[in-house]
């Protein structure tokens, strides 16, 4: 209702009568102006979040923005967790292969610290605003995408699998081609040659 009597008023104000191509390019400064109203209400409560970090609202285990990007948090922590657990494998096994039984013991209590302080910094850097916001947003732009149905992947499997035969069969009549020509003018020995 505001709209309407906002473009009557800039006719009535206007010499000339407006045309179609004016009013959406007037639609397209106003989407504009609102994507600048969302990124700057984006930054602030990014800066919030820091500020209530900063502050010590919440404390270390606080969760920012606790019911959003719930699944793409999920997936990111399951990620990390298992790079952690990978990486104190490896750090026990490497260490401990050429150590005596009693001195494993050591290690193996020194990557268990390894594997807490690294979780630890996991979940600091997880759960950072910028990083939260990214997780969000990528959860939402997830949502966006259009799936293709069963029957549509399906049939681009086939395609996919029968241009790959297709390929390896233009490659070995290629290779058998040229290792006869080779044979031949005895580039390589005639024993090599496949067949």
């Amino acid at each position: 209702m505001k709209e309407a009597t906002a473009n009557e008023s800039r006719m009535s104000d206007d010499p000339k009568p407006r045309r179609a191509e004016d009013e959406s390019e007037d639609d397209r400064v106003e989407g504009g102006e609102d994507d600048a109203s969302e990124r700057s209400a984006d930054k602030a409560s990014i800066a919030a979040g820091r500020l209530s970090a900063a502050r010590g609202e919440g404390g270390f285990f606080s969760v920012y923005k606790r019911g959003q990007g719930y699944w793409t948090r999920v997936l990111t922590a399951c990620s990390v967790g298992l790079i952690i657990l990978a990486s104190g494998n490896f750090l026990y096994q490497q260490i401990a292969a050429n150590l005596a039984r009693e001195q494993a013991k050591y290690v193996f209590s020194g990557v268990v610290v390894f594997l807490v302080v690294m979780a630890a910094i996991a979940w600091r850097i997880i759960n950072k605003p910028s990083i939260v916001e990214f997780l969000i947003a990528t959860e939402s732009e997830m949502k966006k995408v259009n799936w293709t149905t069963r029957k549509e992947l399906m049939g681009s499997t086939k395609v996919v699998i029968a241009f790959m035969f297709i390929v390896a069969a233009v490659l070995f009549a290629l290779d058998l081609v040229f290792s006869f020509a080779f044979a031949g003018i005895g580039v390589i020995p005639p024993n090599l040659r496949p067949f």
